[in-house]
């Protein structure tokens, strides 16, 4: 079986060839997936009011839940999880980009 990769980031080009596989729209479209998102001072403002609603749950499952069992350690999981992904909708709004 071949190996996907030879090196860090290095693609081995009788395995995959990225051509083949994307067209141009479909990897303008992947990167922008990847970007990072500088933010203006709106948008940390915004992502800081976030972190505190965050913080207020966690503190009342810490409350609720002293013991670390496993359905503590799940809701924290996905509760981190859901923060990132809420931060990354204020992220992808050009208004709250840095230069925009």
């Amino acid at each position: 079986m071949k190996r996907l990769f030879k090196g860090w980031f290095e693609f081995d080009p009788f395995y995959v060839n990225m051509n083949e596989h994307f067209n141009e729209r479909e990897n303008e479209r992947m990167s922008d997936l990847f970007k990072v998102h500088l933010l203006n001072k709106e948008g940390l403002d915004k992502a800081f009011q976030l972190s505190e609603i965050y913080k207020t749950i966690e503190a009342w499952i810490e409350e609720e839940s002293p013991d670390m069992t496993r359905a503590k350690s799940l809701a924290l999981t996905k509760l981190e999880e859901s923060c990132f992904f809420a931060k990354k909708t204020i992220a992808v709004q050009t208004k709250y980009q840095k230069g925009e």
